[in-house]
């Protein structure tokens, strides 16, 4: 032995050792791998995905290019319906072992659902190649067949595969059984299935179209065979939430709502645990029994599982359902307690900031936006929340920021796509915005919306011929988009193509026959080409067809009084009283057109009638004062009023107007308790707080007066209102705030830059703030206006000191 080969004993001893420990981790990371690859394939089965998913990131931790691994994630998310998602996974199993023909196989398949055929046949014949007797490939085959139409070919093929094999292949039996399901062959269909499940009796697949297909059999003797197949799909996979909704729709679709309702109470004793499963039953129970009963089971669940936000979020549903916005935003914050920085929790910021723009307070909205993307700074809700404020503030540059963050994650979102292109607009970039769209479009050819949206953009650069082309694929695709139809005849009209608009317009009284639209469309069509019969007949006839709508009606009306047609008008009205008895609307246009007779006794007697009629309607009340307020008596509406709110003591409109002209007939201390009384009922009303914020601070305008408006309009600073902007500014201003005052009257400029108001109040700031020449300018502005401004003489003296 050489002096090289020699070692001394220890040194061998630990040379051995380290090779055996070497050894033993080989095999034990191979065992891993193996029996995380087992474990997952039988949650498959199982149909427990979460499960199912923990091993495969176990394996993929351990080998993170392990092709089998990334097959098992296909498979869990194509059963969840992930398909993009299933796609790349198993593509990646294909792209790192290119002879897994089980992947190729399953790429055939999404291919087929997705309609791409020729891909669908390029990935199965590749399989073939290989192999040609892969039973999944030629069952995609069949597949195939069929889709091109040729159905007793696939129908053989399907046989073909099946005839003799021992256990009878599962996809070829399901295939063939659908083939025949389709063609109205039920027992035949099932008939299949049975002969498979003899031999494959735990296949969860078999079960589930077994159950599908004694599910859908009108035949009663079906009922018992479907309940079995539900039975024995759960008892398989107890954990797939998709069963058991399926075995309880199955009974409530036969109206048996009480054994749906067993069904799903089961579910949740077979998983206490899952959530999904609790909120399942629960919006059952809001369905069948009702929102007061389902509200307190809501109540109950989410007591036994406090920390539960999936329920709490399914109750923030049953109060939005319910109109109840106050209630849904008190769950919503204490889901963002619990959740925290937890998914829950932004979800929850995300809802209260969309509530909070939706009712037009983006100041409230972009803090809890900032939050959420503190967290998550990829979060597209939020992106496309902040992008849109931007927007609205005409910060288009941080807006595209924003909106290509969520094109990244969402590139087909035709509302993010839209929203980006408006941004590169507003930004000067037109040829960005039309590529933007473009490729939107790429993603989605098939979106109706999308389409639509490129042929409005190309319709604003009078591109109109390229617009119709793409209303026409539009159409193509989507022949029933009424809103495709109604853009087609604008376009018409906007190259003044009026008889092309109008065959478009008729056309739609054809294709959507039951639907008033067309017959509105042409009526407007006519009445604004002064063809007023025409227009009244159009009128007339989405009339018949939506009985109860007022808008056909008081189209009509509007074109009668506008001819001071009124025996004819009245005609009609007497008609439809006739008709509809219980209709508050023929009440309310006999005092219309007594009052446009110029008759207003008539017209007061009129609406008098129509409150006796409905007595807790606020529409009589506020006709009848508005009447008497136009013939000057104040007192007179304001006493009416006052009896409205007596009969109708929830209603805020009646107080709210009563308050109006309190403040008009110079009574301003009653006005003020008014819009005090309005506050405290509705804090969150912004008009209620900016009416009493003008009174406190121009009818009063003492040192506490200025300061309780103050408290009432600090949150308008990030209002888009400019009314609401130029309440604050100019509260600042009268407490001597100039500072303050005039980057709000700035913003409130800006919006409403033709305000004489506003120009003389930014006006007057300015002079405070030594910015003498656009003081000027402002106060010019505004004195030219010829309106009539409170402080128009102080505005004179101002800018006679230049």
């Amino acid at each position: 032995m050489s002096s090289a080969m020699k070692l001394h004993h220890p040194l061998r001893t630990v040379a051995i050792c380290a090779a055996i420990t070497l050894l033993a981790a080989c095999s034990s990371k191979a065992d891993r791998l193996q029996q995380g690859l087992e474990k997952g394939a039988e949650y498959v089965r199982l149909a427990d995905w979460d499960k199912a998913n923990v091993e495969v990131r176990n394996v993929l931790q351990i080998d993170p290019k392990n092709a089998e691994a990334y097959y098992l994630a296909g498979q869990v998310a194509e059963a969840k319906r992930e398909i993009q998602r299933a796609f790349g996974s198993f593509s990646k199993a294909v792209e790192l072992k290119p002879d897994h023909l089980e992947a190729k196989v399953a790429l055939g398949r999404i291919y087929l659902l997705a309609g791409e055929v020729d891909k669908a046949g390029k990935s199965i014949d590749e399989v073939l190649a290989v192999n040609a007797a892969h039973v999944g490939a030629r069952t995609i085959k069949a597949a195939l067949t069929a889709r091109n139409g040729d159905l007793p070919a696939a129908i053989e093929m399907a046989k073909g595969l099946i005839a003799g094999q021992k256990p009878v292949p599962v996809d070829a039996s399901m295939l063939l059984a659908g083939l025949y399901n389709n063609q109205g062959k039920p027992a035949e269909a099932l008939k299949v299935i049975e002969a498979a499940l003899a031999d494959n009796p735990k296949s969860l697949g078999l079960l589930q179209v077994a159950a599908q297909i004694t599910a859908t059999d009108p035949d009663p003797a079906a009922n018992p065979k479907a309940v079995a197949f539900f039975r024995r799909a759960t008892e398989q996979a107890p954990k797939n939430n998709d069963l058991w909704n399926n075995w309880a729709g199955y009974h409530a679709s036969r109206k048996d709502f009480t054994s749906a309702e067993v069904v799903l109470r089961n579910a949740v004793k077979s998983q206490p645990e899952d959530s999904a499963r609790t909120l399942a039953l629960l919006e059952f129970l809001t369905v069948v029994h009702g929102r007061d009963g389902a509200e307190k089971e809501y109540l109950a669940a989410i007591a036994a599982k406090p920390s539960d936000t999936t329920l709490r979020f399914g109750l923030v549903r049953l109060y939005r359902q319910s109109d109840r916005l106050a209630d849904a935003h008190k769950v919503l914050g204490e889901i963002v307690t619990i959740g925290k920085k937890e998914p829950a929790g932004l979800t929850a910021r995300n809802q209260l900031a969309a509530d909070a723009m939706a009712a037009g307070k983006p100041g409230q909205a972009r803090p809890l936006i900032d939050e959420v993307l503190a967290a998550n700074p990829r979060d597209n809700t939020a992106l496309l929340m902040r992008g849109r404020l931007r927007l609205a503030d005409g910060d288009a540059t941080n807006a595209i920021i924003d909106l290509r963050g969520v094109i990244r994650d969402q590139p087909g979102s035709p509302e993010a796509a839209g929203l980006l292109a408006q941004a590169h607009r507003q930004a000067g970039e037109p040829q960005l915005a039309r590529e933007v769209l473009m490729d939107a479009l790429k993603f989605q050819p098939d979106n109706t919306n999308l389409r639509l949206l490129v042929a409005a953009d190309m319709a604003d650069t009078k591109d109109y011929k390229a617009a119709a082309a793409e209303v026409d694929k539009a159409l193509k695709s989507e022949p029933q988009n009424l809103r495709a139809w109604e853009i087609k005849a604008e376009l018409a009209l906007a190259q003044k193509d009026l008889s092309g608009a109008e065959k478009i317009y008729a056309s739609l009284k054809t294709q959507f026959p039951a639907n008033p639209a067309g017959s509105m469309k042409l009526g407007k069509f006519y009445a604004d080409q002064k063809k007023y019969d025409a227009a009244l007949r159009e009128y007339d006839e989405a009339s018949k067809l939506a009985p109860g709508a007022a808008e056909p009606v008081l189209f009509g009306m509007g074109i009668l009084i506008a001819q001071r047609r009124f025996d004819e008008a009245s005609a009609r009205i007497e008609a439809m009283g006739k008709l509809q008895p219980k209709s508050l609307l023929p009440y309310q246009l006999r005092a219309e057109i007594a009052a446009a007779r110029g008759d207003a006794p008539q017209a007061e007697l009129a609406y008098r009638k129509m409150i006796e009629f409905a007595p807790t309607v606020p529409a009589g009340y506020t006709a009848l004062a508005r009447l008497k307020a136009q013939r000057n008596t104040p007192a007179e509406a304001i006493a009416l009023l006052e009896e409205g709110e007596r009969a109708i003591p929830a209603d805020t409109s009646l107080p709210a107007l009563r308050a109006e002209y309190l403040a008009r007939a110079n009574r301003a201390d009653e006005a003020i308790a008014a819009y005090e009384a309005l506050v405290k009922r509705a804090p969150e009303d912004d008009t209620f707080a900016n009416n009493l914020a003008y009174l406190l601070s121009e009818s009063k305008g003492d040192k506490a007066s200025l300061e309780r408006a103050l408290a009432l309009t600090t949150r308008f600073k990030d209002s888009r209102n400019p009314g609401y902007l130029d309440s604050l500014g100019w509260i600042h201003y009268k407490l001597a705030r100039y500072t303050e005052a005039t980057p709000l009257l700035e913003q409130a400029v800006k919006l409403a830059p033709n305000a004489p108001l506003l120009q003389l109040h930014l006006g007057m700031a300015l002079n405070k703030s030594g910015d003498v020449s656009r003081s000027q300018e402002y106060l010019k502005k505004a004195l030219d206006s010829k309106a009539t401004l409170p402080g128009r003489d102080e505005a004179r003296q101002l800018l006679a000191q230049r």
